[in-house]
């Protein structure tokens, strides 16, 4: 068996890559890749390993999609439930809305004071008089979403 016979064999039947196939045989790199690229079935499994690495990135973009709308659909969801906890508190005190609640449904509105414990109408945020500028006494900001 010929150098180029043992290599295209190390190639095509064990699936070796070229840099082993150099090793192994003591020859060159680049010459294990000229006589690979001679052979006509180099072109026939680039070919394939394309058709192959397209329909992998196809899949992973599939799963990709599917995962962000996944994600989507459950943040919607908590939403939703939010939604709902919010009405039901709204509903059971008509009359009267706690500072605290009202800092929890407008949470973006407010900052957090770690000096006082306290929640801080931001200087940016233009407000009714209803809506109280200052919350006191907020052990933890984390506690109000």
């Amino acid at each position: 068996m010929s150098n180029k016979e043992k290599i295209l064999d190390m190639r095509y039947t064990r699936h070796m890559r070229p840099t082993d196939i150099a090793k192994k045989l003591k020859v060159s790199k680049p010459y294990i890749t000229k006589v690979i690229k001679g052979d006509k079935r180099y072109f026939r499994a680039r070919e394939n390993q394309k058709m192959t690495n397209k329909q992998k990135n196809k899949d992973e973009t599939k799963e990709i999609i599917y995962a962000k709308r996944e994600h989507h659909r459950s943040e919607y969801e908590a939403m939703k439930l939010q939604h709902i906890k919010d009405v039901r508190g709204l509903s059971e005190r008509p009359k009267y809305i706690s500072k605290l609640n009202i800092a929890k449904w407008n949470r973006s509105a407010y900052g957090y004071a770690t000096s006082a414990s306290h929640l801080i109408l931001r200087d940016n945020v233009t407000a009714s008089y209803a809506m109280p500028k200052k919350v006191s006494h907020v052990i933890s900001p984390h506690s109000i979403k």
